[in-house]
């Protein structure tokens, strides 16, 4: 990965590297920092598919609320406080051992029934995701299957890449990914 537009202060955390120490998809990332309006600094990178792709710069203090914000705060401000970070790496390592709170998650399969196109998400209440989505898709949606995700959006994500030569679009992936979804399973 190479950044663009990189802040030249060296106690900037990158929207990505929030992405893969959490596990959160990187574009839930984007999101959440626009929505709530965190204070962040824009630049870009270039992707392993060489493609340039957007990313937020935060300050380490923003982002420790970013993430305070994302999961239990009182258990991250107490995690990061008490790790007497003296480096960006160090607060970055005391992020990634944090406990974000996973408890109930599940993963989901869903398909659409005239594309044959499947869906897999995370949720607490897939069933209540699979009517949320509904309400935009023109074909019927099937609830396929649920798992229990007890390391939360970290299933998710490994899942995602294990199928991401059947990606479609976002967290939608061909058909035939059904049947690589089977073997895992075995």
């Amino acid at each position: 990965m190479i950044c663009l537009n990189v802040p030249t202060d060296e106690n900037m955390i990158t929207s990505l590297q929030i992405s893969d120490q959490t596990g959160i998809d990187h574009r839930r990332v984007l999101s959440a920092i626009r929505i709530w309006k965190i204070k962040a600094t824009e630049g870009s990178y270039i992707s392993d598919q060489n493609k340039i792709l957007p990313l937020f710069h935060l300050a380490a203090p923003d982002a420790i609320a970013f993430l305070a914000a994302t999961s239990k705060g009182k258990k991250v401000a107490y995690k990061l406080i008490s790790a007497t970070a003296d480096s960006l790496a160090q607060i970055i390592k005391a992020i990634s051992e944090m406990d974000i709170d996973c408890e109930d998650m599940k993963l989901y399969i869903a398909r659409e029934s005239i594309t044959g196109n499947i869906k897999l998400g995370i949720s607490k209440n897939p069933e209540a995701r699979i009517k949320q989505l509904q309400t935009g898709n023109s074909s019927t949606l099937e609830l396929l299957g649920v798992m229990d995700a007890p390391n939360g959006f970290m299933d998710e994500s490994k899942i995602h890449k294990t199928l991401a030569a059947n990606l479609i679009r976002g967290e939608w992936f061909s058909p035939e990914s059904i049947k690589k979804l089977e073997k895992i399973n075995d």
